[in-house]
């Protein structure tokens, strides 16, 4: 089961990086509202994707999902926030390339060591909450207010849509959201 296997994992992930967040400030970004916000998943289709976002770069707030991180980086490609809320250690793996530009937006229970290695190199740090209750409580007793966002069965993608929505983006545009095997592929190049 689920609860079984990330239990420990996200209980020690919530209690690390609340140490961590009473020592850091919550980022407070500020954006340009008048731009389409993009949510980026990693689906392979996002392959495709990558010349025209390039085309349009100028148009979006890119939000992309930790698994597509790389792929935009590696693209030249800026993400504004990078959103990431899986506990497993792997997830850390997403974060070795780092931009001092971007926000990085971590759920509470997200992988710590993903959390402590963009606060080592100086990252803009935003944590949330989705809805764990260990974070929930930890929320309500700390007073910092973490925004709730919504994960649906703890997808990345709409945690990502959530988001855009909660920081009042009349347009959102959504690319590489495959949830099947498009192309043949499982992910995007990457």
């Amino acid at each position: 089961s689920v609860q079984s296997h990330f239990g420990k994992i996200w209980f020690s992930n919530i209690l690390n990086n609340t140490k961590l967040l009473s020592t850091i400030h919550n980022y407070n970004f500020s954006f340009d509202r008048t731009k389409k916000a993009l949510v980026v998943a990693a689906g392979p289709t996002l392959d495709i994707k990558l010349s025209e976002i390039k085309k349009d770069i100028n148009k979006y707030f890119i939000i992309s999902t930790d698994t597509a991180f790389s792929t935009l980086s590696k693209n030249n490609i800026k993400a504004d926030i990078v959103i990431s809320l899986d506990a497993q250690q792997v997830s850390q793996n997403h974060f070795y390339t780092n931009s001092k530009e971007t926000v990085y937006a971590f759920d509470l229970c997200g992988n710590f060591s993903a959390v402590s290695h963009i606060a080592d190199t100086g990252g803009k740090i935003f944590f949330f909450i989705s809805g764990h209750p260990l974070s929930s409580l930890i929320n309500n007793l700390t007073g910092k207010q973490l925004p709730l966002l919504q994960s649906g069965s703890g997808t990345v993608t709409i945690a990502a849509l959530d988001l855009a929505v909660k920081l009042g983006f009349s347009e959102i545009k959504i690319t590489g959201a495959d949830f099947s095997y498009s192309l043949g592929k499982a992910y995007t190049k990457g």
